[in-house]
């Protein structure tokens, strides 16, 4: 007798084991992300065109949860893959300065990097016209004044699109 209850639980421990095993796979599941999602970003650090030059990675992370069908597929805090576009100091001749920062990736809760398009930017005021009427009219010397400085300040918000579809695999757990 003790061989066939060995061989019960034996085969009873297999049986749960595989049970256990088909259930995790059930618990996970694939959620489509259509392009043209929105992911709302915050800057994490101040991007000033007189320290950022061109081509520097900026700190930047998703501000709140992106959903889809009650299902998180972007959690709050993800990293945001972002560079320096475009920078130009003030300069004289009231040349103002210019900042762009463009929005490249974001990570899903499974790892994907999934492509974004957005963009931060900030312009300071020209002010060539008056610098030139100035230099012109009164005294060369005006033409030394430079335009006004620009900054992207640190929690800076801007909202940003999915490029493309993708594919996020999630767990139960994920669910709201």
């Amino acid at each position: 007798m003790r061989n066939i209850e060995k061989v019960l639980v034996c085969a009873l421990s297999v049986a749960a084991f595989d049970l256990f095993c088909n259930l995790a796979v059930a618990q996970e599941a694939k959620v489509r992300v259509p392009s043209g999602t929105v992911v709302a970003v915050r800057l994490e650090q101040v991007v000033d065109p007189k320290v950022q030059m061109l081509g520097s990675q900026v700190t930047a992370f998703v501000a709140s949860d992106v959903q889809i069908d009650e299902t998180t597929v972007i959690k709050a805090g993800a990293p945001v893959i972002a560079n320096v576009e475009e920078v130009e100091k003030a300069a004289s001749i009231g040349k103002g300065a210019k900042i762009t920062v463009v929005l490249r990736s974001v990570q899903a809760v499974d790892g994907t990097n999934i492509p974004l398009s957005g963009t931060y930017r900030a312009v300071g005021e020209n002010k060539e016209g008056s610098t030139i009427a100035l230099g012109v009219l009164l005294c060369p010397l005006f033409l030394l004044r430079e335009g006004e400085d620009t900054q992207l300040a640190a929690g800076a918000e801007t909202r940003a699109m999915t490029l493309g579809e993708s594919t996020v695999r999630v767990s139960a757990g994920e669910k709201i």
